[in-house]
Parts: C-alpha cells; sequence; structure tokens
C-alpha cells in the first residue's frame, strides 16, 4: 500500500504542469477508477488483521486522489 501511496504522490508531481482538455478527461477517469479501488480496498481490509496500518494508507491515498481532481 505504501509503494501505491507513493507512486500516486510522485505521479502527481511529475503531472502538476498545466494540462490540456484532453489531459483532464482521462483524468477524471482514473479518479473514477481511483476511488472504485479505495472502495474496495476498504472493504477487503476492514476484515484484515492488519486493518489499521492497510486503512490509514488507504486514507493517505485517497486524500492524494481527491485533492489531485479539479
Amino acid at each position: 500500500m505504501q509503494d501505491i501511496v507513493s507512486n500516486v504522490l510522485n505521479s502527481n508531481a511529475e503531472g502538476s504542469d498545466d494540462e490540456d482538455d484532453s489531459e483532464c478527461e482521462k483524468k477524471s477517469v482514473s479518479t473514477s477508477d481511483a476511488l472504485k479501488a479505495i472502495d474496495d480496498l476498504r472493504s477487503f481490509f476492514t476484515n484484515s488483521e492488519a486493518a489499521d496500518e492497510h486503512l490509514k494508507a488507504i486514507r493517505d491515498l485517497e486524500k492524494v486522489v481527491l485533492t489531485t481532481k479539479k
């Protein structure tokens, strides 16, 4: 999970330049897919012994996804 969060943070930093409309549309679809995956992960890890650690990583990832959504 931490690797996923790091990758999202790194791609967000790289993609912070101005983007054209087609890039924004792609990002919207990716945001929707990312939020769906986050919900699926949250449901899965809620029943895990290591749930607290995983759920924190999921919340961190969700914050990144929501702050990059424009």
